[in-house]
């Protein structure tokens, strides 16, 4: 691990910042799903409405294109995430390895939602296909947070943590992170 500097206190906070403005990101699209406003720039995508910046006509439209737009600004913030962790610790060091990890589920949580849009399992569909995708979207998001959040973690010189499955504090933890994803999926 490279001595904790000015640049890694920095870059370890510009992390943290990611993580809470991920969950915004996540919280954006719930309001996308909350009303109904998937299908607010119609069966396109990255496109809305057939243009990169729709004339909003419509608070559904105006909801999507929101979601839209803060999941582009988060993806600037991966890349610029990755381009840090790079310059500051190399290839191979442990923030590197899960800076990329974490930038993979993104890209896998930005095409769940795309899938979403472009089959039409959006508002009322009731489908197979949505309650699939929409399973996997839930289990990605709490994996993004989880991710990133590791990024900050070993960034701060941290090297890893262990759950020891032998202890009655870790199984409960265990768990509860079980029952929360069982709930999260269901209450779709």
């Amino acid at each position: 691990m490279p001595p904790i500097t000015d640049a890694i206190r920095r870059y370890r906070r510009f992390v943290w910042a990611i993580v809470a403005f991920t969950v915004v990101v996540i919280l954006s699209g719930d309001l996308v799903q909350a009303t109904e406003s998937g299908a607010g720039c119609g069966e396109s995508w990255p496109r809305c409405e057939g243009s990169l910046i729709p004339a909003i006509g419509d608070a559904h439209t105006a909801v999507e294109f929101t979601h839209r737009v803060v999941t582009t600004v988060l993806s600037i913030a991966f890349i610029v995430m990755i381009i840090g962790a790079r310059q500051l610790f190399g290839r191979g060091h442990l923030v590197w390895r899960t800076a990329l990890w974490a930038t993979g589920i993104l890209i896998v949580e930005i095409m769940l939602g795309a899938a979403l849009v472009l089959f039409g399992w959006v508002e009322a569909d009731a489908s197979w296909g949505r309650v699939v995708a929409d399973g996997f979207h839930v289990v990605n998001t709490f994996m993004l947070v989880g991710a990133v959040a590791l990024v900050a973690h070993f960034a701060g010189g941290n090297t890893g943590f262990r759950i020891d499955t032998t202890a009655k504090r870790d199984r409960y933890l265990i768990l509860a992170v079980v029952i929360l994803l069982a709930v999260a999926i269901t209450v779709l």
